[in-house]
């Protein structure tokens, strides 16, 4: 949506001459927003796709984000943010993936990316989104799947909430910024 490209280019545009941004789930949305040095996906064709739009300076990555955020210790982790060079990641369209589809856990999402990123975008779809209900009935089991009740308390031990912007009746965007522990 326009609203969702819009707010992504002023995250880019703020955190971009101070690091280095990822785009953590990309996909085709993001192609026009050159400013973006790493882009990774899980779908091969996906990734396929993206390299027939940038040049080799762009870094493209077909890697299980699920799986480097459950092992920190990995160097698939610390790919994730180029060995620690960058600082600002886009999430949008992933958060359900990972945490109902790939059964990642809340705090482990969340403290995990604390180590890797200052400053994140995440798009979070509420449990009326059609995605997340494929995606629960899919996995055969109810998860509680709340902004307020579930994520805030854990999100907040990692990082303060510095904006809140409505994409849908379904779909936020909320700008995080990692806290000093």
């Amino acid at each position: 949506t326009k609203r969702k490209i819009e707010s992504i280019n002023n995250f880019v545009n703020k955190f971009r001459s101070n690091t280095k941004i990822v785009d953590l789930g990309s996909n085709l949305t993001t192609k026009d927003i050159g400013n973006i040095d790493l882009r990774i996906d899980n779908d091969l064709s996906v990734c396929r796709q993206m390299r027939q739009f940038f040049d080799n300076s762009k870094i493209i990555l077909q890697i299980n984000i699920a799986d480097c955020l459950r092992l920190s210790d990995s160097n698939d982790f610390k790919a994730l943010n180029l060995y620690g060079s960058a600082e600002a990641a886009i999430m949008t369209s992933i958060i359900h993936h990972l945490l109902i589809d790939y059964g990642l856990p809340l705090e482990v999402f969340y403290e995990n990316l604390s180590k890797l990123y200052r400053n994140i975008l995440l798009e979070f779809p509420t449990s009326n989104d059609p995605m997340v209900n494929l995606l629960m009935n899919k996995r055969n089991e109810r998860i509680i799947w709340d902004w307020e009740k579930k994520h805030v308390p854990i999100c907040t031990k990692f990082f303060e909430i510095k904006n809140k912007y409505k994409l849908s009746e379904s779909r936020y965007l909320y700008e995080l910024k990692r806290k000093n522990i």
